[in-house]
């Protein structure tokens, strides 16, 4: 019988659900990542890629970023040069 899967679940403690991208990770602000929380991440897990896509964006869908090559964690720091 094989294991149920957990749920991937990635989040910020710098952002509000529904609110807007805090200024210090824009293009006008200190240009980092933000502190990310990742729960789920799967046993055997080699590498991890983050892809921030914007659907809503004013010109239409918007890829911010891609970053790969991400080592396995519970949490990425602000900062941290990750990928």
């Amino acid at each position: 019988m094989q294991k149920p899967r957990k749920t991937l679940v990635v989040s910020s403690p710098e952002f509000v659900e529904g609110g807007l991208i805090p200024t210090k990770f824009t293009c006008k602000g200190k240009g980092f990542n933000p502190a990310l929380v990742i729960d789920g991440v799967p046993e055997g897990t080699e590498s991890m890629v983050l892809i921030m896509e914007d659907p809503d964006a004013p010109k239409g869908f918007f890829t911010h970023w891609v970053i790969f090559d991400i080592q396995p964690a519970n949490s990425i720091s602000e900062n941290s040069g990750q990928g």
